[in-house]
Parts: structure tokens; sequence; C-alpha cells
């Protein structure tokens, strides 16, 4: 008979089992229709922390799942919202600030949908109510508990300014004294009126508008906003749509009336001039700001094979034709620009001249007649003619990509046909050259891969997958193609998925090439890792639960295991309790693989302890054997030629993916001594470098030379830079080796350059400095390599992170400065930071109509440091032994029903991913000492106008 629900039993097994918000919502809805809950259940029950868990870190793990659950809880009702704030006063002070914390970071991230009337109560009333009660309790003699109460109660006010500033003006101008500001809102879902009775905008505002900039800085204001334009849609991969592409950019920055009063969007000879003018010059600036390498493949293979297509739709005339178009766009761009992509082998493995591999591409696209390239180029033409017309014949070439797919890999039998002599490797290496002009290529090939991909996975033929993995992974520039066509978040969830699926099993305990299988899924691992590390995909947004690879990737990719520890205190003193027979198996386990990998005297890895591992699993425990081992060396407990032996293993073919977690944590380690002198991580990362590198097959196709080139493609880059930051590295004779050896395998193009910023560099100078660098007549004066280290560092900063708390905190200081200075260079940094906040917050037409409706800023929030506990004790899920462990949920136990849907499937709790430290003290000191009518609450006032007056004037 199940047990009679409580709230207490309730709040526990939902803990326990981790429950969903909305499911838990559910339960204490069903709970409450039997019996209500009083307010002492509900504090005692509910509210009160570190009442569950083996230890105080498993404690603060539960805590925090509480919290969820109860703030979720809070928001999805007026009647719970209220009994929240009504109780939460009952537990003790640092409860409350953990409380507080949380709910200031889901408002403001919008990590959990609420309604407009709630938001509006819990601003406007209950936590109103709540701040008046906790200061008129405080006075000199209040506990220091107290003090920090209410210390984190004004934050939460500073914080919430940042992410609900209409509603909170609205809402709250008798907390901010801010009398001039008036509210009426007219329930109109695109506007927000003032009365009669409101007083005009300010002259701060008036004269921010783009128009009163001069006409340099308007230059670079509308030059500026093309790039950042155009950068979203290279990180984002939105190539579906060449017309909507196309008509979005004449919407948005064609908008200007010619000579005779007509607008140039009327004119397809005029939008054709500010297209090609954006696409080099934002390709260009993109080369300066040192763009990921995918971002810089995506403009270039964009300029080269879609804006001869969407040029070719316009209809142009004889006098204002397409050739007229391009020649006067090219003699618009600086020397500047010219000379950064006049020489370039981007997406290319060999140089090139940007401007002649366009023209080429409108040639062959019947764009422009093949007489023009002689007219643009009079001096190159004889030296590229033959390769001209080469080029050209291969572009008008048939080319069956279906048929040569099914000889070389879905006809081939594998049980006779290597991967070598399939060909299969060399065919997808020539691809790139034979799709490069052609857009229609490019697209078939992206659509047809990305078919072959699901349908091996579909039939779960392992064999085939893994091949396909290995020739796609091995040429970075055929991957970029393929993301290029087909979106590369659409081919990782399938990858994903499958990892997660209990597919990889050995049939037959006697298979002899089960070495094989273990191979395959640590391809599969790599291809998942490869895939988010080059395209710099955030994969806490792929909604799939209880993912073995997400975890994976979280505690072993990025965390690699450090986590986890040798010691754990167990639930029962019993040596043969749960956790003590754990902790005996694994160390156990162990050591049999240390002896097998590192003592000569034994007989190496046996089939019988290889299997003796779980496939999914094999991967998290070696490169922890293999840490443990480098630290025992280096603590003098076993010897170098021992290491080095255990480490010759690395290049079988089914431990060769475990090498990815031990450079990586190798680097780390290199890092942290700063030096090349008696550093045992560089020589190991040499050795392993060595033994996985056979300098006489450079091109080898077997497989373990292949797996372990996809390993650098994704860490070679991290490796040269890790290494040329140690001051000595010039001196190290292995340094050099391994850069040389590295610089042998990876595309030069995909070797990222230096980006950073000086700890004692101003981030808001920087940033203002980014968005002034545009200015018209550019600075004669050449950037310093470090100031362009710098802009590179903050160009990467605002368009690859969702940092908006960092935007806001810099526009609120720049309004206030310009309404002191109204100078240029501040009208110019603002508008464009609002502008960006436009941009990074609105991708459809329902996010502008959801923005409008509800002037609601797209801004983050960053989270006060939450408290230390001053001591902690290791459970049995920190310990190493916790690896093996199953992530399936059992049953809940009694029998509420929990009533689940899709949304509930959708809620993503815990996305802490993006929390940062906020500097409690000095938003305490600001908070307190403003004065609201210069302050804070006008620059505010102003910010808004500004990005209302953006989100007008931007086109979906």
């Amino acid at each position: 008979m199940s047990d009679k629900p409580s709230l207490n039993k309730v709040v526990k097994r939902a803990i326990a089992h981790r429950l969903v918000p909305k499911s838990f919502n559910s339960l204490i809805s069903q709970l409450e229709a039997r019996e209500p809950i009083s307010n002492s259940e509900y504090s005692t029950h509910l509210l009160t922390l570190n009442t569950h868990g083996t230890s105080i870190l498993n404690k603060k793990e539960n805590d925090e799942y509480r919290i969820n659950l109860v703030i979720h809880l809070s928001l999805s009702s007026q009647e719970q919202l209220a009994k929240f704030w009504k109780c939460l006063s009952s537990v003790d002070p640092l409860s409350q600030v953990e409380y507080l914390k949380k709910l200031a970071y889901l408002l403001a991230h919008r990590s959990v949908t609420v309604d407009g009337e709630i938001i509006s109560s819990l601003i406007g009333s209950q936590f109103k109510e709540y701040t008046i009660s906790i200061f008129s309790g405080l006075n000199n003699n209040s506990s220091k508990h107290d003090q920090v109460l209410a210390h984190h109660t004004i934050i939460f006010w500073e914080v919430e300014l940042h992410s609900l500033v209409p509603l909170f003006v609205q809402e709250n101008r008798t907390i901010l004294e801010q009398r001039e500001i008036e509210q009426n809102h007219t329930g109109r879902p695109d506007s927000l009126e003032k009365s009669s009775q409101s007083p005009p905008a300010t002259t701060s505002f008036k004269t921010l508008a783009p128009s009163h900039l001069s006409a340099g800085h308007h230059a670079g204001y509308i030059e500026m906003k093309q790039f950042l334009w155009f950068t979203k849609i290279m990180n984002s991969f939105q190539f579906e749509d060449n017309d909507a592409l196309f008509s979005n950019f004449v919407s948005n920055f064609c908008t200007r009336a010619d000579s005779s009063g007509t607008p140039i969007s009327k004119n397809p000879y005029l939008t054709a001039i500010e297209f090609i003018q954006a696409v080099f010059i934002g390709f260009s600036h993109s080369i300066q700001y040192r763009d990921a390498s995918f971002v810089l493949f995506n403009w270039k293979n964009f300029i080269v094979s879609r804006v001869p297509v969407i040029l070719l739709s316009l209809k142009f005339t004889n006098e204002e034709s397409a050739e007229k178009a391009i020649e006067v766009s090219f003699q618009s761009l600086s020397e500047r620009i010219v000379n950064s992509i006049s020489s370039i082998s981007i997406g290319s493995s060999k140089l090139y001249d940007l401007r002649q591999s366009f023209i080429k591409s409108c040639i062959f696209n019947k764009l422009l007649a093949p007489s023009t390239f002689q007219k643009f180029f009079p001096v190159d033409f004889k030296a590229i003619q033959q390769s001209l017309q080469h080029d050209l014949n291969q572009f008008n070439a048939e080319l069956d990509l279906q048929k040569a797919f099914n000889e070389k890999l879905l006809n081939v039998n594998i049980e006779f046909t290597s991967l070598e002599e399939s060909g299969l490797v060399d065919f997808i290496a020539s691809l790139p050259n034979l799709v490069e002009y052609s857009s229609k290529k490019q697209l078939e090939l992206g659509k047809i891969v990305k078919t072959i991909v699901e349908d091996l996975i579909n039939y779960q033929d392992q064999e085939k997958l893994n091949r396909i993995l290995l020739a796609i992974l091995s040429n970075v520039q055929f991957v970029n193609i393929i993301a290029f066509n087909s979106n590369p978040i659409n081919i990782l969830t399938k990858l994903i998925d499958y990892a997660d699926k209990d597919c990889f099993k050995l049939e037959d305990d006697d298979d002899e090439r089960f070495q094989d299988i273990y191979s395959y899924f640590g391809v599969l691992l790599l291809g998942i890792t490869f895939l988010i590390e080059k395209f710099k995909i955030d994969y806490s947004k792929i909604n799939i639960k209880n993912s073995f690879t997400i975890g994976y990737l979280n505690e072993f990719y990025y965390r690699l295991g450090d986590h986890l520890t040798n010691s754990a205190v167990t639930n029962s003193d019993e040596p043969n309790s749960e956790d003590g027979i754990v902790i005996s198996n694994f160390n156990s386990l162990m050591g049999d693989w240390i002896n097998a990998l590192f003592d000569e005297s034994n007989d190496g890895l046996s089939d019988d302890l290889i299997k003796s591992v779980n496939i999914k699993h094999i991967y998290k425990l070696i490169p922890l054997i293999y840490q443990q081992s480098i630290i025992a060396t280096r603590s003098k407990i076993i010897d170098m030629p021992i290491l080095s032996n255990g480490i010759d293993y690395l290049s079988q073919v089914f431990l060769v993916p475990c090498t990815l977690n031990i450079i990586n944590w190798l680097l780390k380690k290199i890092l942290i001594q700063k030096t090349v002198v008696d550093n045992l991580f560089l020589e190991v990362l040499h050795i392993i470098i060595k033994s996985n590198l056979d300098t006489d097959k450079q091109n080898s196709q077997e497989i373990p030379m292949i797996i372990f080139r996809i390993v650098l493609n994704i860490c070679g880059s991290n490796i040269i830079q890790t290494l040329k930051r140690m001051k000595d590295w010039r001196t190290s004779k292995a340094t050099n080796q391994i850069i040389r050896a590295i610089t042998k395998q990876v595309d030069a193009n995909y070797i990222a350059k230096h980006v950073e910023m000086k700890h004692d560099t101003n981030f808001n100078e920087g940033l203002k400095k980014y968005f002034c660098s545009f200015v018209k007549p550019q600075p004669p004066a050449e950037k310093t390599e470090q100031e362009i280290a710098e802009l590179s560092y903050i160009h990467r900063y605002l368009n690859y992170q969702s940092n908006h708390d960092i935007l806001v905190d810099f526009l609120i200081e720049e309004i206030a400065s310009y309404q002191k200075s109204n100078d240029d260079e501040g009208r110019l940094a603002i508008n464009l930071g609002s502008y960006v906040s436009v941009l990074s917050s609105v991708g459809s037409t329902e996010d502008k109509r959801y923005w409008r409706k509800l002037q609601h800023l797209n801004v983050g929030a960053a989270a006060s440091p939450a408290f230390e506990e001053e001591q902690f004790t290791l459970s049995i899920a920190q310990h190493y032994g916790s690896i093996f462990n199953s992530d399936q949920p059992d049953d809940l136990g009694f029998d509420i029903q929990i009533k689940e849907d899709e949304d509930m499937l959708d809620d993503d709790l815990f996305n802490d991913n993006a929390l940062g430290l906020f500097n409690t003290r000095k938003a305490t000191r600001q908070l307190r000492a403003m004065d609201v009518d210069q302050g804070v609450a006008k620059s505010l006032k102003i910010l808004s106008e500004c990005i209302q007056d953006e989100l007008h004037e931007y086109y979906v």
C-alpha cells in the first residue's frame, strides 16, 4: 500500500528524484485540494533549508533544487506568490538570502515564464511589503545575518533595475522617488504612450538620435550596424532563404532616399551597391577582429556562393547594370580593406584574392560575362586565364554526389574493403573545391550527408557511421561546408540522441572486433565534441533530458573529472554497505588497469579486462587513470619509463579518443606551471604527440592516425596557444617540436589567433573603443597588436555570449556621462549598444511583438556570490566510483499522479553556466548614494527609450 501523501513526503521525494517544477506544482495542487497547507507547514517542510542529505555538499545540492522548486511554485499563481512572501520571513535570514538570489537570477535571465500580472504584483506589492518589513526591524542591535539579509534585499532591487526596467519604473516610482516619471499603459501591444500630464522626452534623449551624429560618426554607425547584423547571421547559420535575407537587409539599411527623393530600396542597382559594400567591409572587419574560424568561413562562403545568386534575382537595367554596381562597390573599398582581402586562404588550400573569387562566381552563375574578369583584373588575367577556364569547366561539370557516396560508403562491404581502399577520405577531401562556387551543389551535398548520417543512425549501422564520421571530421573545411548548408545543431542533436541510446553493446563475448566497437563510440563522442567546440554551440539549449553525453561533456570534458576524488564518507560504517562496495570495486578495477598499463612484468591489457568496463564508461575511466599516473610520477611514486610505457597504449584504436581529455588536463597543468623548466606535464604531452603521430605517415589513412588527427582538429589550436603563453617556450625543444607537429596536421586557417584583454584595462572604455572603431575617416595610425587583441576580445565577448548585464551597465554609465558631455562618441556608443541589445534579443516577428508588448529589456543579471560553507564532507557522489552510476530516476512511490506534458519536459531548471559574480558592496554604495533625478533611474528611462527606438526601426 502506498504512503499517505503529506507535504513533507512530497517535498522529500520531489527533491530526491529531481522532479521538474510543473510536475511538482501539480503535486502541490492535488495535495492542497485534499487538505489546505498551513503557513507553519509551508515554512517548516517547504522553505526551510539544509534538512536532508548525507553531507553538507549533498545538502547544498538538495537546497539548490528545493529553492528552484519553491520559486517556480511561487510564480505559478497570485495565491502561491502571496503565500511565499508571507512565509519567507519566518525562516532564518541566510535562507531568505538564498531565495532572493535565485529569484533574481531566474527573473533576470527569463529562465522561467511568468505571467505579467504576477510580475507586477511581485515588484509593485509583494516584494515592496517584504522590503519594508525587513528594514522596519533593522537597527543597530540587529544580528550580522539580519544585516546581510537587508543588504541582499537592496541588491535584489539593483538586479531587477537591470532586468525589469519598464515595470520597475511604472510600479515603484515611490521607492525610486522619481516624480517626473508618469505611467499610463494604454494596453496597446505596440506602444507605451505618455499621458497629457507627462513631461516631454528629455533633451538628452532627443539629441541622442543617430540623425544628430556628424557625417563621419554616422557613416561609422551605419557600417557597424551592418557588420553586427551580418555577424549574427554568420554566427547562427541563417542562410536558408536568400530572398528573405536580402529583403531584411534592404528593410533595415536601405531606407534613405536617393537624390530624386525615391527610397533606394526601390532601386535594385543602389541596393546591390549597399549590399556588396556591406559584405566585403564586414568580412574585412571580421578578419581584423579575429573571428572564429567557422565565422570567417561563413563570410567567405556566403560572398562567393550566395551573393552572386542573390544579385542574379535583381532586375538591373543596361545603364545601371550588375557589372557597374560591382565596379562602384569595389572602387569604394578603402586600401586597408582591399589589402586585408587580397591575399587570404580562408576556406581554401591556397592563397586567393576574394574579389577575384567573387567575380569568378558571378561569371560562373551567369551574372557577368566571361570577359568582365579581364576588365576588373587586367594585370592578373593572363596569369590565371587557364585556371579560370578550369574552374568554369568544373563548375559546369555534372557531379552525381549520391552515386559517389553509394560507391564509396553505402554499398561497400567493409569486411573486405578498408577505409583507405574505399576512397571515401580522398573523395570527401576533394569536394570543397568541387562545390566552392555552386550554392546548388553545396545544398545538395549538405542534404545528402545529413540524410546518410540520419539513416545510418536509424539503422544502427555503427561501422559505416564510424567511417563517414572519420572521413568528415578529419577535414574541417568539409565540415564547415556541411554546417553552412544544413546547420550543425541539426546533426549534433542526432548524434547526442544516438550516443545516449543503449546501442553500443558487445553481442558476443568472443567478438574479435570488440576494440573497434569501443572505438566507434569514442569517435562518436569526438564528433559531438568537435561540433560543439568548432561552432561554439550552447548545448544547454538542446532539449535532451537525463543525457549521458551532456553529463560526460560537463563532468569529464569541461571539468576534466576535477569534481571527483578518491576519498568519501559512506552512508554506513559497515564494509559491506552499498557505498563501501562501490568504492572497493572501483579501487580493485583501477588497480587492475594500472597494473596492465604500467607494469612491464604484466601481460598488458587483456580482452577480459577491457570488456570488464562498459563501453561508455571506459571514456570516463581511462583519463582518470592517466591523470592519477602522471600525478604519481610527479610525486616520485613511479618513474618516467613506466609512465612512458603506459602512454604508448594510448595509440591503440579504442584508446586514442581518450587523448583529448588527457591533453586538455595537461594543458591546464602546463598553464599553472608557466615555465618549460622541469615541466613533467609538457614532457608527457610531447610523448603523447610523438606516439600518435608517425612523421613518416603524415597523410596516413590508418584509423588510429585519423582519430588522432580529429583530436588535434579539436584541441590543436588550444595546444599551440597554451604553449606560447609560457614566456620561455621558444627555448624548449619539446615545445617547438609539438608546435611543428601540430601545424603539419592542422590547417593553418583553424589555428586561432591570440585574443585577450589586459587585467588593468577598463572594459567599458574598451567597449566604447570597439563601437567607435568604424568612425570615418579611420585614424591614420595602425592599431598595435595589443589594441587588436583587446578589440577582438570585446568583439567575441559581445557577439558570442549573452552578457547583457555588462552591456546594460555600460549603457547606463555612458548615458549618465553623455548627459554632461553631449559628445558624438558617446552618442554613437549608446545607439550601437542599444542596437546590440535589440539584435541579440529579437530573432523573429514574434519576438519583436513580445518585446514591444511588454516593454521588457532583454538583459541578464549577475548574482551575488554564494555564501561558502565553513567545512564540507565528500559523499559517494564525489568518489571516482560514481562514474559507473546510472542517471535514471526511480519511481516516486506515492499515489498522487504526475501530469506531464511537453511543456513539463521542456522545463529547464538549471542553466547556471552564465552565473557571474556581482560586486555587491559597490552596488549597495551606488544605490544608497545615488541622486535619483540625475542617476540610474533617469539613465534607465533614456536607455529604455533608446532601445524602444531601435526596436521600432529593426526589421525581422
